[in-house]
């Protein structure tokens, strides 16, 4: 794009158009992972631009993006920008403006790339700044190398709640299903990727201390989702927990209002990923336990009745969670707040500035 007439453009009117792609699908149905999260930000791109998923207009209500009869077509021009996740051949023969979400790290893909694309404010600090990125090497890992090429230009698309996520789409028939499945007992729920992190869930071994003289009174934790090899080849989950499956993304509603208390993920990639299956719990009224960092803090607030710092912490978080219903009452009533902070709307409005003072740097 030619710079002098790209800064005489006004991006704000009428709606930009945004081209989307995400790997080599030109098709995505949110039922796993990855291809949820993409999903969702692309609904969340659609509030306030025209964002065309390989070239097919995206509907707001739709439950999918693009068609399957439709392969991936590389245009030529017709777009105000042009954003691909994690497919280098595609991405290269864009025009520009074109952003790359974040990871994984190629040199040419990064060189070649306006800007890139993150979901949290600490990952945008920590590509922006050298010196913090090589001090969380610890985090990062290999992810980026210490000479690596990073654009001047980083986005950040604001994670947010989803409607398919919600009380809309609650079925109490549904619910009372999932709650005989947990054995009415209290739940601690971890819904999401299963690794060998399960295994050393600081949440485990705090409610392993807790022990009532009436088995039914017991509260156990419940895992969901998909058992990956390496905690497979540990032994699977503990023994002392229910595991009931992978569950569709259109049933994720109707778990967490059946569920008590959610887990929140712990890993090095939520240092600076954040988590979407927080927000839904959040979204859902059901109260999560999290270990503090600066993305939990950014999302739900630096005063989160849910974060802890230390065991000490998460053992007297625990217990007021069982034992005092006037904490519980305090703690729904943050949750409503922090949902509302977390709308659709307010993470559209977050990312358009984003996107726009962008366009207007390039």
């Amino acid at each position: 794009m030619n710079q002098s007439s790209a800064k005489k453009q006004n991006y704000s009117s009428p709606r930009l158009k945004i081209w989307c792609l995400f790997v080599n699908k030109p098709y995505i149905n949110p039922s796993l992972g990855d291809s949820i999260g993409e999903y969702r930000i692309i609904k969340m791109l659609s509030q306030f631009a025209d964002v065309y998923y390989n070239g097919i207009l995206v509907n707001k209500e739709s439950a999918y993006l693009g068609t399957k009869d439709y392969e991936i077509n590389i245009p030529k021009k017709g777009y105000d920008l042009y954003y691909v996740r994690a497919n280098k051949e595609v991405f290269l023969k864009l025009p520009h403006p074109k952003i790359y979400m974040a990871y994984p790290y190629d040199e040419e893909v990064f060189s070649c790339a306006d800007g890139l694309v993150v979901t949290t404010r600490f990952w945008k600090k920590a590509l922006v700044d050298e010196k913090l990125r090589i001090d969380n090497k610890n985090l990062f890992g290999d992810m980026y190398p210490d000479d690596a090429i990073i654009p001047k230009n980083v986005v950040q698309f604001k994670q947010c709640c989803d409607d398919i996520v919600s009380f809309s789409s609650v079925s109490q028939r549904v619910v009372d299903i999932f709650k005989c499945q947990l054995t009415r007992h209290t739940t601690f729920g971890f819904y999401g990727r299963l690794s060998i992190d399960c295994l050393n869930m600081p949440e485990l071994q705090a409610l392993n201390k807790i022990k009532y003289s009436d088995p039914i009174e017991q509260p156990i934790v419940v895992f969901a989702g998909k058992i990956r090899k390496d905690l497979r080849e540990a032994g699977g989950l503990p023994k002392q927990s229910l595991y009931i499956g992978n569950i569709e993304y259109n049933q994720m509603a109707n778990l967490l209002a059946a569920t008590d208390f959610i887990i929140g993920r712990k890993s090095k990639e939520s240092h600076y990923l954040g988590a979407n299956s927080v927000l839904d719990a959040i979204n859902m009224n059901t109260p999560v336990i999290t270990t503090r960092t600066d993305v939990r803090d950014e999302y739900l607030g630096e005063n989160y009745l849910g974060s802890y710092d230390t065991e000490e912490e998460l053992d007297i978080l625990i217990k007021k969670l069982i034992n005092d219903p006037s904490f519980l009452i305090v703690f729904k009533e943050q949750l409503q707040e922090i949902a509302l902070k977390n709308s659709i709307n307010n993470a559209a409005n977050f990312t358009k500035k984003q996107v726009i003072n962008f366009l207007q740097s390039t």
